[in-house]
């Protein structure tokens, strides 16, 4: 029985393959993703020239001669369509790395498609037509042709068949019946879990003026393909260093780095630095995870107090104030909180001859006085120690003050007290000063022993008795 077949019937099979062949001419340049040297991943354009049109006997094919990434990172998969296949009794064989793979098996008629897939390059693909029984026409011969990958493609190739004759009206020689392509795999990207030693998340970093810690990030990558090439950023090792100001306390942006100021932009003592490990296989598959390490600083930025005794000589039994007032590395002023404690303590000649004052307490240290209070003088040195009389030089007394972890030392001198007086002051000027005997020329007493006072000898005398 034959099959007649009408003339649109013709007409659309024409259309058909018209149109089909024109969709497999068309050329598009490959945008393939692979790792390179390092694992950084960049973007390539492949293009490869298919070869000129030649007839070849049906032998094996090698494809992976472009073989830009590993095997494990691509697949494989063919397609030939046998409905325009115009002779009928024919068995059309596919081996693929020595598997063969029957998909035509000596229909009466002519309908249909096949094809699958592998894993990896296919190191040789053949097709094979064969009659199924003598007195059949003869089968087209196979030649696979390069052709030139479309986009996400790596090696694209085309099944051509030739026959012996023209095998219809509307057909030509050379039919196009199928394809072979290599693409890359489905994506299979690591698992990441990025976590700091302590704890998964623990990342807070307090920065203090003894303590500049530094964290060091750690990852854990599971179930991909190996190996897998790790990049952090900015670091995996966080160090606070790197991001801190010492002479101010606050933190600064390093260059080509993005960090946020939390929760004010102005507030550049609390800040957090988006870290992120990145974890790319072998095939380019990858996976970033992220973490915020939060860094604060405790750091005030004073460099040292300033610390003025008023006078700067006191007289024994006699007080000064202490004036004190914070300055920066410039040895400008810094608005430290008036709340800010401060303590106060002397040096061993400030302990021999006074004590310091504040408010109704009195001693040789003073402990926790708020710095608005320190910086108005509300701090006293009383000279109410030893009376340095005939010390000379004159002693000289240190405070010093200790707030913030910065420093700074007042000094004075501490004169004596000498009190001075007239020779008829009441009070003393009947008080003896010495005894007497008045004799006679030959040493006789000639009256009894009398009493001088200092009132009657003068201030000549008081003054060497002194």
């Amino acid at each position: 029985m034959s099959i007649v077949k009408s003339p649109p019937v013709k007409m659309f099979r024409f259309f058909f393959l018209y149109l089909l062949m024109f969709i497999f001419s068309i050329s598009l340049p490959a945008q393939l993703v692979r790792p390179s040297v390092g694992g950084v991943v960049i973007k390539d354009s492949v293009f490869i020239t298919p070869a000129q049109p030649s007839i070849k006997e049906n032998v094996p094919t090698t494809l992976s001669t472009a073989s830009l990434l590993p095997p494990e990172c691509v697949t494989t998969d063919w397609s030939i369509s046998y409905q325009d296949l115009y002779v009928q009794n024919k068995r059309v064989v596919v081996t693929i790395d020595g598997k063969a793979d029957t998909i035509l098996n000596c229909p009466f008629g002519y309908s249909g498609s096949g094809g699958g897939k592998i894993s990896g390059y296919a190191s040789s693909f053949k097709v094979t037509v064969i009659n199924c029984s003598q007195g059949s026409a003869p089968p087209p011969t196979v030649e696979i042709r390069d052709a030139v990958p479309w986009q996400n493609e790596i090696v694209r190739k085309e099944i051509w068949f030739r026959y012996p004759s023209i095998p219809c009206g509307y057909c030509r020689i050379d039919m196009l019946q199928g394809y072979i392509v290599t693409r890359k795999a489905p994506p299979n990207p690591p698992n990441v879990t990025m976590f700091s030693p302590q704890s998964e998340n623990d990342t807070t970093l307090i920065v203090t003026e003894t303590e500049k810690p530094v964290i060091t990030l750690q990852a854990m990558v599971t179930g991909s393909i190996q190996p897998v090439q790790i990049y952090w950023n900015p670091s995996q090792v966080i160090n606070t260093t790197d991001y801190l100001d010492e002479t101010t306390g606050e933190f600064i942006v390093p260059p080509n780095q993005d960090i946020i100021f939390y929760p004010n932009p102005n507030n550049k003592r609390l800040i957090l630095i988006d870290a992120s490990v990145t974890a790319i296989n072998k095939c380019g598959d990858q996976t970033t995870r992220g973490a915020t390490v939060r860094m604060t600083s405790t750091i005030v930025p004073i460099h040292h107090f300033d610390v003025v005794v008023t006078p700067d000589t006191i007289i024994h039994n006699e007080g000064a104030q202490i004036f004190i007032t914070a300055k920066d590395v410039n040895n400008q002023d810094f608005p430290l909180e008036s709340n800010t404690p401060i303590d106060f303590s002397m040096d061993a000649n400030g302990e021999r001859y006074g004590n310091l004052v504040y408010q109704s307490a009195s001693g040789k240290f003073m402990y926790g006085v708020p710095y608005g209070k320190a910086k108005n003088g509300f701090v006293y040195y009383e000279a109410i120690g030893e009376n340095p009389q005939g010390v000379t030089p004159l002693p000289k007394i240190q405070v010093g003050v200790l707030g913030v972890g910065k420093e700074g030392v007042g000094s004075a001198v501490v004169k004596p007290s000498i009190h001075k007086y007239c020779q008829n002051e009441s009070g003393w000027k009947e008080k003896p000063y010495d005894t007497y005997k008045k004799l006679n020329g030959k040493g006789e007493i000639i009256q009894p022993e009398q009493q001088i006072t200092i009132g009657q000898v003068g201030c000549a005398l008081t003054s060497m008795a002194m």
